[in-house]
């Protein structure tokens, strides 16, 4: 077997037994609007963040306070079921490269929240977000952003999974009306 071959199949066999890192996003409501942005294909998102081994709902606050800049209340776990995502690209920074080193990818768990105040300016990471246009966004508006086609298996799954949180929150909403 040439070194070449070995290299390959190393980056193809490493790191399967590894965890996957659990992380959040958060769903966060104002006046029947939700707090987000869009990424560059047009989809909305929110904010969130690795939970680093604390209680997923506590990742949640102290996420969305660094990323967004605002605190959130009345925290709720959403019914919809984790998704993971296997990482394939090689990394982009030294960040990424060390946590390739100990997860093979993501678990994204997703809540519901109040916005709370708003604090100091967000840094987001690295002082830079994914997300532009990012303010409070009709939900109808964001539910229609996530209906895209095309992008890979695990684009599509955060996808659906982010316009079933918004069609929950939605249905929520319309039940308190």
């Amino acid at each position: 077997m040439s070194d070449i071959q070995s290299k390959i199949i190393k980056f193809f066999t490493e790191g399967k037994d590894l965890p996957y890192r659990n992380r959040v996003e958060v769903f966060a409501i104002k006046d029947g609007k939700v707090y987000g942005g869009f990424f560059d294909d047009g989809s909305f998102g929110v904010f969130g963040g690795g939970t680093d081994g604390e209680a997923v709902e506590d990742a949640a606050k102290r996420e969305y306070k660094e990323e967004a800049g605002y605190t959130i209340k009345n925290v709720e776990k959403l019914d919809i079921k984790p998704i993971e995502v296997a990482w394939k690209s090689k990394p982009a920074n030294e960040k990424q490269e060390e946590r390739q080193k100990k997860y093979k990818g993501t678990r994204t768990w997703y809540y519901y929240a109040e916005i709370g105040e708003k604090g100091k300016k967000a840094k987001g990471e690295d002082g830079k977000s994914p997300l532009t246009n990012v303010g409070f966004v009709d939900i109808d508006v964001a539910i229609k952003s996530l209906d895209k086609k095309g992008g890979d298996e695990s684009i599509k799954c955060q996808m659906n999974a982010r316009k079933k949180a918004l069609e929950l929150i939605k249905e929520k909403l319309d039940d308190e009306e």
